[in-house]
């Protein structure tokens, strides 16, 4: 098994996440008007997406 570089690991982890924040977003879109909100945990989801992005264009 190859050995991954952490850069690697943080492109992979950025491409989880934007999916995360994808399925998060069609959640809410989906919900019904008792169901719980999912724009709070979105910006949770969003906030680590753009700060992977960043660490890896910062390198």
């Amino acid at each position: 098994m190859q050995e991954l570089t952490n850069n690697q690991i943080m492109e992979q982890a950025l491409e989880k996440s934007a999916e995360l924040c994808v399925l998060i977003a069609a959640l809410d879109l989906n919900k019904k008007s008792n169901d719980y909100d999912f724009r709070e945990l979105l910006k949770s989801a969003v906030t680590i997406s753009v700060g992977l992005d960043s660490l890896i264009k910062g390198k």
